[in-house]
């Protein structure tokens, strides 16, 4: 009692001397709100943060003889919003991959250095050597270039070195850790209020399944360890482990688009590569038929050039007259429900065999329905050249008339021969049967008559008969 504010309360001075000064000379109180005031107390300063007024207190001749204090602390509702200020910013990453998420955690961090005064973020890398995890920089904050702890690379599992960053990060293996300032973080460039602090928190940055990293923070300095920092350093590496997680499976997942898309790409280069190449003709056409894409050998088979393709109001077209409405009904079936419709047609381009005259090129259709969300929306055709094909069937099918007239007529001539050949044949063999059975005959008539006269009546039999078969013979010899 007594004594000046100075006297009192030395280390607000600073702090409240201006409002002490404001309010003498404008006479009306002065308000504080959310005034920052270090504060000596539990044995040292802290940060604190006020609201409130001074209303000036007036002697009995009107001056003003005092002031009227009525502050409260509001330090928690401060730190607490300042803390969240940087939390919601750090949930809320603009690009979610492994990256960006990184760099976003330091740019969070930077945002508090009065909370943060120093970072080192590292990431746990498990895949550049089977059985180790190598501790990879991410990012960092205070620590200038060229500090031990800025060492890239490490085995985090490494004990020779016990100044590096990695003797802090196995400490927290099983969860996060609170150790206190010593010679590994001398010659640190402290943000904020520029004073070292005196715990250090190294957090893991995992989820049940992954480790992602390690991030080794500074705490304020001229604030406890207290509930409150304990709640805020486990939200700050849970949300840094969340943000790590969904930005490694969107990592993932967009690899795994990538190589589809690669795929699909490399499918769709074979596919084209293939209908480009192919030896039948390939069209896509709407329900009209007018074209939308034909491959080079389908504008061949139709005699068209190239860059004709988009030019053409109907495939139909190439076809001769008398076929173009038997293609226009074929082509309607596909849009009435039929899954394929296969049939020949002659195109107007001619063709020439390996022998006769030029006839028309025919080809076979195959066309089958487009269809978009279950609905056919246009058509494909597929068409063969067949004119070797029909041209080859053609000649085969007159060769074989041809052999089947040659064949009757060898028949017919086989039978007029046949008979020519039975006639004189059956005259030969009475002949010959008369000739073998004279001698039998002479012997049955030589009771009748003479040896003489039966004798000389065979001869001239046999004799006869003898005429007849050189007669035959004469015959046979003009038909052979």
């Amino acid at each position: 009692m007594g004594q000046s504010f100075a006297s009192g309360f030395p280390e607000l001075a600073p702090y409240i001397g201006p409002v002490f000064d404001e309010g003498i000379r404008s006479g009306v109180a002065q308000d504080v709100v959310e005034s920052p005031m270090m504060v000596h107390r539990n044995g040292y300063r802290e940060e604190t943060f006020f609201t409130g007024n001074f209303t000036p207190v007036r002697g009995v001749d009107g001056e003003i003889e005092g002031f009227y204090n009525a502050l409260f602390e509001v330090t928690s509702q401060i730190i607490s919003d300042r803390r969240k200020r940087m939390l919601n910013m750090l949930m809320t990453p603009s690009v979610v991959s492994t990256d960006a998420v990184f760099e976003h955690i330091i740019v969070s961090l930077a945002t508090d250095p009065l909370d943060v005064p120093m970072a080192l973020l590292f990431e746990a890398d498990v895949q550049a050597e089977p059985g180790k995890t190598i501790l990879r920089l991410r990012g960092h904050l205070g620590i200038p270039e060229g500090h031990k702890l800025l060492l890239d690379g490490q085995d985090s599992a490494d004990v020779t070195d016990v100044a590096s960053a990695a003797s802090l990060c196995r400490q927290a293996n099983d969860g996060k850790v609170l150790t206190t300032r010593d010679e590994r973080f001398e010659s640190i460039d402290w943000l904020g209020f520029k004073t070292a602090p005196e715990t250090i928190v190294i957090m893991p940055l995992r989820t049940s399944r992954r480790q992602f990293g390690f991030l080794v923070m500074g705490t304020n300095p001229y604030r406890p360890f207290d509930d409150a920092c304990e709640q805020f350093t486990t939200d700050l590496m849970r949300t840094a482990s969340n943000l790590l997680a969904a930005a490694l499976d969107a990592d993932n997942m967009r690899r795994e688009q990538q190589q589809l898309q690669n795929e699909l790409e490399f499918s769709d280069l074979k596919v084209r590569h293939l209908v480009e190449h192919a030896s039948i003709g390939m069209a896509h056409a709407k329900p009209d038929g007018a074209l939308l894409w034909a491959n080079d050998k389908f504008l061949s088979l139709a005699s068209l050039p190239t860059e004709k393709s988009e030019g053409i109001e109907s495939m139909f077209e190439v076809l001769v007259e008398d076929d173009q409405d038997q293609a226009h009904d074929v082509w309607t079936r596909i849009f009435n429900g039929d899954d394929h419709v296969s049939a020949e047609f002659r195109l107007k381009q001619s063709f020439q065999p390996p022998t006769g005259g030029q006839e028309s090129a025919q080809i076979q259709l195959l066309a089958f329905p487009f269809k978009e969300h279950g609905v056919t929306v246009s058509g494909m055709a597929c068409i063969t050249d067949i004119s070797h094909l029909k041209w080859a069937e053609a000649w085969q099918a007159r060769a074989a008339q041809e052999a089947r007239d040659a064949k009757r007529q060898q028949e017919a001539f086989i039978d007029v021969v046949s008979h020519e050949m039975r006639n004189p044949l059956s005259a030969i063999v009475h002949c010959a049967d008369s000739i073998s059975m004279a001698l039998i005959d002479a012997k049955a008539n030589r009771e009748r008559k003479t040896d003489s006269d039966s004798i000389l009546e065979a001869l001239e039999a046999n004799a006869s008969a003898a005429s007849i078969i050189l007669d035959c013979c004469k015959h046979q010899k003009r038909i052979m």
